[in-house]
């Protein structure tokens, strides 16, 4: 397990944002159709294998097996976590900055 994601750590700043979306950058949530597992992938095993990202599900597939509001509530809050990180990841921030400073 990496070190950002260790309970211990605190809470998100900016500059642990950075380091974890230079740790994911050549990676991506995916989950498999069949079995609903979400697992973390390459690119490049993404295109070869046609994974399909997190958020190219619609929430209204992700929310479908939601049995109360709750649910709804606390799988709607994982798929925006979810694609909120692959959307970090593919941003194009720079890496030499932190917090506005090189």
């Amino acid at each position: 397990m990496s070190e950002i994601t260790k309970k211990g750590d605190g809470p998100l700043t900016e500059e642990r944002a950075h380091t974890l979306r230079k740790q994911m950058k050549g990676r991506r949530y995916c989950m498999d159709e069949e079995t609903e597992i979400i697992f973390l992938a390459t690119l490049e095993d993404v295109k070869k294998n046609h994974y399909r990202l997190i958020q190219d599900y619609s929430l209204d597939e992700w929310i479908a097996d939601a049995e109360n509001d709750y649910e709804k509530w606390a799988f709607t809050k994982f798929y925006e976590d979810l694609t909120s990180l692959n959307y970090l990841a593919e941003s194009d921030i720079d890496d030499n900055k932190v917090g506005g400073m090189k």
